[in-house]
């Protein structure tokens, strides 16, 4: 694989429930299958431990790319999902950014993609939301390794191994 996929340009729009917009790319000459997603918008203090979200756990958007989507070669797929309104903070996103002494907000997702049965690659994303221009563009010292590109998360030589003749019908 020359170039993996990228999520780019995530941008929140303050609201209730917020709106976060973000582009996937696919600058390589094959295309890609989606196998699954999972995107959140967190409110968490600077410096956390922070984690990327699974499926199953508390409010994360699994569905912003659906799977099955294909993503063809040199092509760019924009997104845009709601804030979870189950969350603590409701959804909302205010406006103002808040002090260094409470918590922000992050941009945080994985994408599962392949090119074909028997490979697994992996995109993912965990960055906070700078003020005033709403990109989700900070990347914390303790989150770098949260940011990949192209990850291989599985990949088999996929040979079909040679077919060997039956006992039963052999003339024998």
């Amino acid at each position: 694989m020359n170039l993996p996929v990228v999520l780019g340009k995530e941008r929140v729009i303050p609201g209730v429930p917020a709106k976060v917009t973000f582009v996937v790319r696919n600058p390589c000459g094959c295309d890609f299958e989606v196998v699954s997603s999972a995107f959140e918008i967190k409110r968490t203090y600077i410096g956390a431990r922070h984690a990327l979200p699974k499926a199953g756990w508390c409010y994360a958007v699994t569905d912003a790319v659906e799977r099955g989507t294909l993503l063809p070669a040199h092509s760019q797929l924009w997104t845009t999902f709601q804030a979870d309104t189950r969350t603590t903070f409701r959804g909302a996103v205010p406006a103002n950014a808040p002090s260094e002494s409470e918590p922000h907000f992050y941009f945080s997702g994985r994408l599962l993609y392949r090119r074909f049965r028997g490979e697994l690659f992996e995109t993912s994303v965990y960055r906070r939301l700078s003020y005033p221009d709403f990109e989700c563009s900070i990347v914390e010292p303790g989150d770098a390794e949260l940011n990949n590109a192209g990850s291989v998360v599985f990949k088999s030589d996929f040979r079909t191994p040679a077919r060997t003749p039956s006992k039963r019908n052999s003339l024998d």
